[in-house]
């Protein structure tokens, strides 16, 4: 069953996002059947925004499950990725626990965020305590069928 996957940043070190200088960022995501091709196809232009940026990805999660648990493990041994793609259902934890970082700062740097689309009720869903931890990217509806 999919879940609502959002962009939840484990950050390392927010001011290395706002550097100029080179800085690598290494991204972690699970289903790679499903997502590969939509990174694929943003690359270029995040290249073209961000020249300063570069992305590493990681080998992929098998699922949320498998992604949650790594990333829990890796918490422990000191090696998380920089950006991580988590289902919804499994943030609180990782906000819990204080691996999941703010995004206000970011949020705060943009502009033009607001412009972004955003909604309020999508922001919500990785908002904990009045800060946002994630951004929504997929989202999709289980949808069961019956004969009747």
């Amino acid at each position: 069953m999919k879940m609502t996957l959002t962009a939840m940043v484990l950050a390392l070190s927010a001011n290395a996002v706002f550097a100029e200088d080179k800085v690598t960022i290494e991204f972690a995501y699970p289903y790679s059947h499903l997502f590969d091709v939509t990174y694929e196809a943003m690359m270029p232009a995040f290249k073209e925004a961000h020249p300063n940026i570069d992305v590493k990805f990681r080998a992929t999660y098998e699922s949320y499950e498998d992604g949650t648990n790594t990333i829990l493990r890796e918490a422990v041994s000191g090696n998380l990725p920089d950006v991580t793609m988590q289902g919804l259902n499994r943030q609180a934890p990782l906000v819990d626990k204080g691996i999941a970082q703010s995004l206000e700062p970011f949020i705060a740097a943009e502009s033009d965020f607001e412009k972004d689309g955003y909604h309020e009720a999508m922001l919500s869903l990785s908002t904990f305590n009045d800060t946002v931890y994630g951004l929504p990217f997929s989202v999709s509806l289980p949808v069961g069928y019956y004969n009747m």
